[in-house]
């Protein structure tokens, strides 16, 4: 605690004090450079997309779950569940009821937004 006399007034605890001592100690750590602007772009943009897919297949989840409820299986697959879906929706023997029906519609409307902002070429090919 004798060292505690010699910090300049901006170490306000004694943790970031033993954080600085043991980083000192150790000579296998190895400090990270600071990234740039570019590196924090791409890594944004990878982030972003990583979201949008895992809302997709999180709809497309959602949306088999609906229908397997109603007795109604769709194959796995985000493109054959949007080509058979508006089959289904447009099916009227099926036991869909309207409320049923505007739901996945809206779903499968939110899943086509989704494909858009996907496959836009915007800064998303370089990610790539």
């Amino acid at each position: 605690m004798s060292i505690l006399c010699f910090l300049p007034p901006y170490f306000e605890s004694i943790y970031i004090l033993l954080a600085l001592c043991e980083t000192a100690f150790r000579p296998g750590i190895h400090f990270v450079t600071v990234k740039t602007i570019e590196q924090l772009d791409i890594k944004a943009l990878r982030s972003a997309r990583q979201l949008m897919v895992e809302q997709r297949t999180a709809l497309s989840n959602q949306i088999r779950a609906l229908a397997a409820e109603q007795g109604i299986s769709i194959p796995v697959g985000i493109n054959i569940l949007q080509q058979q879906l508006p089959e289904l929706l447009e099916d009227v023997e099926n036991r869909l009821s309207f409320v049923l029906r505007r739901l996945l519609s809206s779903l499968l409307e939110n899943m086509h937004s989704l494909n858009e902002l996907l496959n836009k070429p915007i800064a998303f090919s370089i990610v790539l």
